[in-house]
């Protein structure tokens, strides 16, 4: 059985952030758990970005202001220009994975990767079982946020037209609407540098470590190779992952089960999708079937956002698990001091080893 306690003292007891001393020691810690299992730990190193969302959200403030002043100055071109370049910033940086003004302030960072071979001759094919260590706290949660992201695409497309096409009772309209949609991206990027105090990150992604550990110390399979992989960066757009994927050989066929917001009960979720700005991504449906023969999902109504949708962008057939709520209520609180190892249910863990063995299992009896 595991040990969820001895786990969760490493993973769900304090801030992991970007670029922070402590998301090393994590990064450490993991390593040496794997050691200690008899696996050779690998610790992949590449150039992170921890400031880019709190940089955009700090340029989406200032461009905001700068829209409502040039309106109020009848500048209207220049008005035009803003308007324009606060999304194209806001794509680049959360859609496209490129560090535009986040390039400002870089930091080494490390994933931590564990290769299981197969114990019955050459691997067929690949498993890859994923999480990420890092945490974020920020001022509003998810159900929050969603305001601010839904308001945005008819709050920026008013300030293009009013620039465009000035008239006196349209840009008084657009001078609220450039306030309003540079203080949410503030609030929603930015603010939760501010907040003294700071997410544990337990269930975002505490729990889906300490699952994937448990995983790595007991799943062993015939003829697929078992990949651990455990992420940073995945709080500052999926940068992380993003970065690994690029790299990974998929000679070797490949399908990836990442775990992000598992622990909170024995029933598993499915989001809807892998969201972005321009493009979401469906999930496998193979490994969706593979998983809800074992254990039946609950399909959430909503999309996520989660290092699953790296791997789906690169074309390699991936999903994501999480915990479903009592009475499918929406999960709350995530990237506060809220999130901590008490919001933990050992039997939900208990339950995603138990399925995620048997679906290995049955995946490895259907390998090529």
């Amino acid at each position: 059985m595991a040990d969820w306690n001895a786990l969760l003292d490493h993973l769900a007891n304090g801030p992991r952030e970007n670029g922070t001393p402590e998301l090393a020691a994590a990064a450490q810690w993991l390593a040496e758990e794997l050691g200690r299992y008899g696996l050779t730990p690998e610790r992949w190193e590449y150039v992170a970005h921890p400031w880019r969302l709190r940089i955009a959200g700090t340029v989406a403030l200032l461009g905001g202001i700068a829209y409502v002043l040039a309106m109020l100055r009848q500048r209207h071109r220049v008005a035009l220009a803003i308007a324009a370049a606060i999304p194209v910033l806001l794509i680049a940086e959360l859609d496209q994975f490129v560090p535009l003004l986040g390039a400002l302030h870089a930091s080494p960072q490390q994933h931590v990767i564990a290769t299981i071979p197969p114990t019955a001759g050459p691997a067929t094919q690949r498993l890859v079982f994923s999480a990420h260590y890092d945490t974020k706290t920020d001022l509003l949660d998810h159900v929050e946020r969603t305001p601010i992201q839904t308001a945005g695409l008819p709050l920026t497309l008013l300030m293009l037209f009013a620039a465009a096409r000035p008239r006196p009772g349209l840009t008084k309209v657009a001078v609220v609407a450039g306030a309003l949609n540079g203080l949410g991206l503030f609030l929603s990027l930015t603010g939760g540098a501010f907040v003294s105090a700071r997410s544990h990150g337990a269930i975002d992604d505490g729990a889906g470590c300490a699952v994937v550990l448990e995983l790595a110390r007991t799943l062993r399979l015939e003829h697929t190779e078992v990949k651990v992989v455990f992420f940073s960066a995945e709080e500052i757009g999926l940068e992380g992952s993003q970065a690994w994927v690029k790299t990974l050989d998929t000679t070797l066929p490949t399908q990836v089960i990442n775990l992000d917001g598992v622990g909170f009960s024995t029933e598993l979720t499915l989001f809807k999708a892998e969201g972005g700005m321009l493009k979401s991504y469906s999930p496998d449906a193979k490994l969706v079937a593979a998983v809800d023969a074992v254990s039946p999902l609950y399909r959430a109504w909503y999309p996520g956002t989660t290092d699953a949708r790296s791997f789906l962008k690169a074309g390699i057939p991936a999903m994501n698990l999480a915990s479903e709520l009592p009475g499918h209520a929406l999960p709350r609180s995530l990237h506060s001091v809220a999130d901590n190892r008490a919001l933990v249910n050992f039997a939900a863990l208990d339950e995603a080893v138990r399925v995620l063995t048997e679906v290995g299992r049955r995946l490895d009896r259907a390998a090529p």
